[in-house]
């Protein structure tokens, strides 16, 4: 019997089945792959925009498959990776130490760490043999798309089914905090992404990272100025916590260091984000700082210009009242977001210059969280507005009176932070 080939759309041109699939959603493209390899290769720039990975078996071994496959390698423009490790325990005894507080008894560790044993023992294999190293190496450049760049502390979860399952096993009760080695991202991990970006000559745009262990700022950071340079977003989120030498063991500490403030003052941290002339979205923010021990806004933004900037974020850190408003002056935001920033200066005085400062061109505020200064003058601005608390829905009020004032409210609008209205 005579079959029409005009009537088969596998013989469609490429540039045909993508009008037509664009119309369709994800539940369609899904079932669209299974019909043809024709099918699979024009829905594939539909499914996936990102590959995620870590330092695990399944991990490597996605990231190997996803850079070799031929749609999926050209599809890909972010590559996400979870930089957690695991606790380097000696024995079952060090295991339940560290969960008594949340395991019954030792039985139940000692059957958890049966699973854990051989997880940790693949993990140290990958990172003693550089096995990350080498397949990030051969890897990432294959990505020929690859724009964007994120760097975070997952939840151990990153993988294959069978390492799913093995996680479940372990962690039934027990947070992943709990057996995650260090709470930021090492020297070793950061660089090493860097490094290979810088030598490839691969230009990201966009660059997320954190948190990031302030002792990064030791360390020669030309070839990450480099990569810097092509940026256009970037958040970036700076740890007080050392660095951990590998291979770290229990007792582990996540309390800030006391000599974070020196070091993000060594002027290394304010030349790399300088680096990134043109930044049109920067957000940076401090975790785990030591109490009394606030970064300071003038160590990492100085008086750079960044000219293209548009959108600032900044969070957990000391400023001066002259060193916000003279920001705002340089540039031209359109959007703005503080949270728990402590003021030398007063607040009351600050936010009427800050907003005559960024005026007319800021149009959208974020304020939530605590601003603070030096003579103890406090106000609660509420949770971020999109994550409201069951039953506490006016909490953020005063975060959305203070975002309002810096942006449209009328002239004659009064500042919403008062003496009366301090928490």
């Amino acid at each position: 019997m005579y079959h029409s080939r005009g009537l088969r759309m596998d013989y469609l041109p490429t540039e045909l089945l993508d009008q037509i699939f664009g119309e369709f959603g994800y539940e369609d493209w899904k079932r669209f792959r299974l019909v043809c390899k024709t099918f699979a290769n024009v829905c594939a720039k539909y499914l996936t925009h990102t590959c995620t990975f870590s330092t695990t078996k399944d991990g490597l071994r996605k990231l190997e498959h996803m850079s070799m496959h031929p749609a999926f390698s050209t599809c890909i423009d972010m590559l996400i990776f979870d930089c957690s490790l695991l606790i380097n325990f000696s024995d079952e005894h060090d295991f339940h130490s560290r969960l008594r507080f949340c395991n019954e008894s030792p039985e139940q560790s000692q059957r958890q760490f049966i699973t854990y044993r051989p997880l940790l023992e693949a993990q140290n294999t990958i990172i003693s043999t550089e096995e990350d190293a080498n397949i990030f190496e051969a890897a990432i450049p294959r990505f020929s798309k690859l724009q964007a760049l994120r760097i975070y502390m997952g939840s151990l979860e990153i993988g294959g089914r069978q390492q799913k399952e093995d996680f479940a096993r372990i962690s039934t009760h027990v947070p992943y905090y709990a057996i995650r080695q260090s709470a930021s991202c090492s020297i070793r991990q950061f660089m090493m992404l860097m490094d290979i970006l810088f030598r490839h000559n691969i230009r990201v745009s966009v660059l997320e990272v954190g948190p990031l262990t302030f002792s990064v700022f030791r360390q020669n950071l030309d070839l990450v100025q480099n990569v810097f340079s092509s940026l256009k977003q970037l958040v970036f989120y700076v740890s007080a916590l050392e660095d951990m030498p590998w291979p770290q063991q229990p007792p582990l500490t996540f309390f800030g260091s006391q000599s974070f403030c020196d070091v993000i003052g060594n002027g290394r941290a304010l030349n790399l984000l300088s680096a990134a002339s043109q930044l049109a979205h920067l957000s940076v923010s401090v975790e785990y700082s030591p109490s009394g021990k606030d970064a300071n806004f003038k160590d990492l933004f100085g008086n750079h210009t960044w000219p293209c900037l548009k959108r600032l974020s900044i969070g957990y850190m000391s400023a001066s009242e002259t060193d916000l408003v003279d920001f705002l002056r340089r540039h031209k935001l359109k959007e703005l977001s503080i949270r728990s920033i402590n003021l030398q200066g007063s607040w009351i005085t600050a936010l009427p210059a800050m907003r005559e400062a960024a005026s007319p061109s800021l149009s959208s505020a974020l304020a939530y969280e605590w601003i603070t200064n030096d003579t103890n003058e406090t106000w609660y601005l509420g949770r971020h507005p999109s994550k409201p608390v069951v039953g506490r829905g006016d909490e953020s009020s005063l975060g959305l009176h203070v975002a309002y004032y810096l942006t449209g409210a009328p002239s004659d609008f009064p500042c919403p932070l008062t003496l009366d209205n301090m928490s």
